[in-house]
């Protein structure tokens, strides 16, 4: 067996950190997985930080993993330091949504020997005086996310999948063109997880894409890279830094506008091109797996924290 991991985190049907279970075991690294959130829930907040300091003093990892933390003790991740090779926090969302919901994140990210992000949101840590901040774009899971045969229930010119709240108005613009749109997610009734959401892409011709923070720098989210692994044409509103990932009407398709959303479907539905393109730019740059190694890469580089 080669090197160990521990992984905080979240690992119920359809998390993220899923995937990244299977790219280091694909990898021949020994994992070990602690689903911190449901050891809250079961045994309470104390029980479960003296737990999670438990397992990294006894399994003595190489490297530690903090994908999920909401709630945590900084101290947690000091204590886990002592025992670990590296330790490092995985913060995968805007730094606007979620500071004022875990306001302990900069201390995380302090606590840790690295930290790492999204590129712009990066950006703003490394503005925190933070040491050791990264940035990486999220991979998906590819055996996870991959093109499956047209469904007839889920045929459509257009998808969406997402909340129904102002992005709407993207939906009922298309719809008045003459789209044929179907949406999925709260608000619009059927929700899509798994084999379901390879479907929904997969019968589709393109997958609107409406970030939840579309000022947010070089940070659009995984719905992106989740599409194009269905071989799909990613339909997406532009965002600060999204050309220095991809190329537009190469690689996927966006707009800056509600009119330019209508414009834009007109010109490349049917452009089958885009869709493999995209599809080829996952399999060879933003799977699961890449953000593993790119993640090591950059651990290779690391000296330890010295408090």
């Amino acid at each position: 067996m080669g090197k160990s991991i521990i992984i905080v985190g979240v690992f119920t049907e359809g998390s993220s950190n899923n995937g990244i279970v299977k790219s280091f075991r694909k990898l021949d690294w020994n994992v070990k997985t602690i689903p911190y959130r449901d050891l809250y829930s079961s045994i309470g907040i104390e029980a479960a930080c003296w737990g999670i300091r438990n397992v990294a003093s006894v399994f003595k990892p190489d490297l530690m993993l903090f994908c999920k933390f909401n709630g945590l003790p900084s101290e947690v991740i000091s204590y886990c330091g002592k025992y670990a090779g590296l330790t490092c926090v995985w913060f995968m969302d805007a730094f606007n949504i979620v500071r004022p919901t875990c306001p302990e994140l900069i201390s995380h990210c302090h606590a840790a020997d690295f930290s790492i992000h999204w590129p712009g949101v990066a950006d703003e840590f490394r503005e925190l005086n933070i040491k050791n901040v990264f940035g990486l774009v999220e991979g998906c899971d590819e055996t996870e996310f991959y093109p499956v045969k047209t469904v007839s229930k889920y045929s459509s010119d257009i998808s969406f999948i997402g909340t129904k709240n102002h992005r709407d108005v993207y939906v009922k613009a298309l719809i008045d063109a003459g789209f044929k749109v179907k949406c999925y997610g709260a608000g619009y009734g059927e929700y899509v997880t798994g084999e379901n959401f390879n479907a929904v892409c997969s019968s589709s011709k393109m997958v609107l894409n409406i970030p939840t923070n579309p000022g947010a720098r070089e940070y659009f989210g995984d719905r992106i890279v989740r599409t194009l692994a269905t071989k799909t044409i990613s339909l997406t509103l532009n965002t600060p830094g999204l050309d220095k990932y991809f190329n537009n009407g190469e690689h996927l398709v966006w707009f800056d506008s509600v009119e330019d959303c209508v414009e834009t479907a007109k010109k490349y539905i049917n452009n089958e091109a885009i869709a493999e393109n995209g599809y080829k730019l996952f399999l060879n740059n933003y799977t699961c797996t890449h953000f593993v190694k790119n993640l090591l890469s950059i651990s290779d580089s690391i000296t330890k924290k010295i408090d």
